[in-house]
């Protein structure tokens, strides 16, 4: 959680209301569990038909400036292969706001790990799925656990774009590849102004 690109998310902007019996409050248990979290994100198709695979701007920030690949998933077969670990896992599309992220907690939620592992899990979406409007492109979706470290792909992934068929991406995944996923040229297909890919 740490380690992600959103300066808000990074670091947590909080306000604690008030200072109880004149102690300044240690944000450093908060600071310990709330960075417990591990998440993993995804860009969803579009409103528009567009498919996620297909934004430049996606490409240009996390596609290695398009020499990388992109991994599609079927979201319903991810959930069926991690239902046994989905009761620690929360997950949800990003809810974009005009407001920065602000956490505000009370002194009685910071008393303790219990009470601040309560508060957390009581504000788990402000916390983990909410982010500032200039977020809104990405249109991620987004799981959360504390206590899970990994996903299960198994059979969830449904094609590999890569962003020309001569990239070293498209013959280094070639290899690797087998069964029915699908190795897609992501420049041929918009090109020949095929939205969807198919």
């Amino acid at each position: 959680h740490n380690h992600t690109n959103d300066l808000f998310e990074r670091q947590k902007l909080m306000t604690v209301s008030c200072v109880g019996n004149n102690r300044w409050v240690d944000l450093s248990v908060f600071s310990k569990i709330i960075g417990d979290y591990k998440q993993v994100s995804f860009s969803q198709d579009y409103e528009n038909g567009l498919k996620g695979c297909c934004s430049p701007m996606m490409w240009s920030h996390y596609g290695d400036d398009t020499k990388g690949v992109c991994i599609e998933f079927e979201l319903d077969r991810l959930l069926e292969a991690n239902k046994a670990i989905l009761s620690e896992i929360h997950h949800s599309p990003i809810e974009y706001t005009e407001d920065l992220p602000l956490f505000d907690p009370s002194p009685s939620d910071l008393q303790n790990e219990v009470t601040i592992k309560r508060y957390i899990i009581e504000n788990i979406k402000r916390h983990f799925f909410v982010k500032h409007t200039n977020w809104r492109p990405e249109n991620e979706y987004r799981f959360v656990s504390d206590k899970c470290d990994k996903l299960s792909i198994e059979n969830a992934v449904t094609a590999i774009y890569v962003p020309h068929e001569e990239s070293l991406a498209n013959r280094i995944v070639s290899k690797l590849v087998v069964g029915d996923v699908k190795i897609r040229v992501l420049i041929q297909s918009v090109l020949k102004g095929n939205r969807s890919i198919s």
